[in-house]
């Protein structure tokens, strides 16, 4: 029976246990027989995280720095594009992936993390758009989310306050968001979001704050896409602590470039999100 080599990583962080599990299934050069997508599906189905992926690595003669591996994304329901926490977590393991997503190897050092750790950065792909309309609070949030009274909302829709964040719980369905052409098409989670603290330096402004990112009866316990947007929204440099709630806190940080428009409007130019991993298992899956 035929089998790929695979590890789970905890991504968002450097201790095991706590941040958001990845499954990483490796396929090594002239594989055969090949995988299909079908098989990835049901391989990505039977680990049941929020993602697993399959690196199709490159070959041995590849020039050392300049590897190319194919990065495909799954959930346990469907093959998505790209996912950010995802690709932190290949980047771990790789130094270049394929498409547009460059990864840089770098350390940091972070006050939750004991000692200065290794980490990857990806310049994420976005479009970021601002609806003319926001979601309603009293006749769409409150229904959705009845612990969430509407004075716990601050403008800009962030919760002032932990324990309000603390309350926040699943819900049915998911909300209803303006239908703006053609931003109507795409996934449209909750992410709850809570500014702790702020420091200013000379060209920036850094902003810490505490998130939550609910679709319908799941958390994500660190959404890297999520926060992406969340800091392309806030046109700011910051760092986001999610998971805290359900017991899997992660760290996940994110720069934004912020350029001048033509009509003199704040431009995203750029967002890059940073983030680590730590390997948690390994073993063989057979198919």
């Amino acid at each position: 029976m035929p089998s790929l080599p695979f590890l789970t990583l905890d991504v968002f962080t450097a201790t095991r246990f706590i941040g958001n599990p990845l499954a990483i299934v490796r396929i090594p050069p002239h594989h055969a027989p090949p995988l299909t997508q079908e098989q990835k599906q049901r391989i990505a189905r039977e680990f049941n995280l929020s993602k697993t992926i399959f690196l199709h690595e490159s070959s041995d003669d590849a020039p050392v720095g300049e590897e190319i591996v194919r990065v495909d994304i799954f959930t346990t329901g469907q093959e998505l594009p790209f996912a950010a926490h995802s690709t932190i977590g290949a980047g771990t393991r790789l130094q270049t992936l394929a498409g547009q997503m460059q990864v840089t190897s770098f350390c940091i050092a972070d006050p939750d993390y004991e000692d200065v750790v290794p980490a990857v950065a990806i310049n994420v792909p976005l479009d970021v758009y601002l609806h003319r309309t926001r979601v309603p609070i009293e006749t769409e949030m409150a229904p959705l989310f009845p612990s969430i009274k509407p004075e716990d909302y601050m403008d800009g829709n962030g919760i002032p306050v932990l324990a309000a964040l603390a309350r926040v719980t699943p819900c049915s369905r998911r909300i209803k968001a303006p239908q703006e052409a053609p931003w109507d098409k795409w996934f449209i989670g909750v992410y709850f979001y809570m500014l702790t603290s702020m420091a200013s330096a000379e060209d920036r402004v850094e902003w810490r704050v505490r998130t939550r990112m609910i679709d319908m009866l799941l958390e994500d316990p660190a959404g890297g896409s999520a926060a992406s947007a969340l800091s392309a929204y806030l046109a700011k440099t910051y760092e986001s602590k999610e998971g805290v709630e359900m017991g899997k806190r992660s760290t996940i940080g994110t720069q934004v470039v912020v350029k001048e428009g033509a009509m003199r409007e704040k431009v995203v130019e750029r967002v890059q999100l940073r983030g680590t991993a730590v390997k948690v298992m390994e073993g063989l899956v057979e198919y």
